[in-house]
């Protein structure tokens, strides 16, 4: 089971996740599955071989698929995890450590940020990952491989259809892909699936509509986020203040 499996889950948070594995093996003996490896290593052997670039790490289910194709792939670039704090999920760790046990020929890097803190002791977040970016891009130069998909967002779905997989200096290699290809993706190939995917009240929070985000933002709580980080991370929360992040 590739999962990181943690306290935080409950038995019920641990059968909904087997049931959904069951899926992911079916997906993954799909024909597709090995077209869209294949592919995905070509379009990464023809922009890494055009110049110098990075690929970013945030250590979800996206950017760990990323992360495998660049070994499959056989190209060694840096892969960079933008760490802010103290706002990081806790567990992006465990998956870093088993990611990288597996796989010692990827190139890792880590550039932390902080978030600013007021006299009254509230964190904010404002800016932090975009100074994080900039730092990124001092270090390594602006062309980048992502791990967007448009499935993801709004945005990410319009910025696929603007460019495609490849814009000027940033290469989606898995931007059309479904999240059941990510998931049978990381089955197929037993890769770290970070705790937050099976916490999931039993399969009452659908793991497509999962994110590894950081934690206490203000933003993009809908759809029950506040809720959900709220049962399973409430000690990280309290930490921070009952969540007094802003954003």
């Amino acid at each position: 089971m590739p999962l990181v499996i943690t306290s935080r889950h409950r038995p019920h948070d641990l059968v909904a996740w087997m049931q959904a594995e069951s899926q992911d093996a079916l997906w993954s003996r799909l024909p597709e599955m090995q077209t869209l490896e294949a592919r995905a290593c070509e379009d990464i052997r023809r922009f890494a071989g055009a110049g110098c670039c990075y690929a970013g790490w945030s250590g979800g289910k996206d950017s760990t698929v990323l992360a495998h194709l660049l070994v499959l792939a056989g190209v060694s670039i840096p892969l960079v995890r933008v760490r802010c704090e103290p706002v990081e999920n806790p567990e992006v760790d465990l998956v870093r450590d088993r990611l990288l046990k597996a796989h010692p020929s990827l190139e890792y890097h880590e550039v932390t940020v902080w978030c600013r803190q007021g006299e009254d002791g509230v964190w904010h977040a404002t800016g932090t990952l975009e100074r994080g970016f900039r730092e990124v891009n001092r270090r390594f130069g602006r062309r980048h491989i992502s791990g967007v998909r448009a499935a993801e967002s709004g945005a990410r779905k319009i910025r696929m259809r603007v460019w495609g997989v490849e814009s000027p200096n940033t290469l989606a290699p898995i931007g059309w892909w479904s999240g059941e290809q990510v998931f049978a993706y990381l089955y197929r190939h037993r890769l770290p699936v970070h705790p937050a995917y099976a916490y999931s009240l039993a399969g009452a929070w659908p793991r497509n509509r999962l994110r590894v985000a950081f934690l206490g933002l203000r933003h993009g709580t809908e759809f029950g986020r506040r809720e959900w980080e709220l049962t399973y991370y409430r000690q990280e929360l309290e930490a921070l203040g009952e969540a007094d992040v802003i954003t």
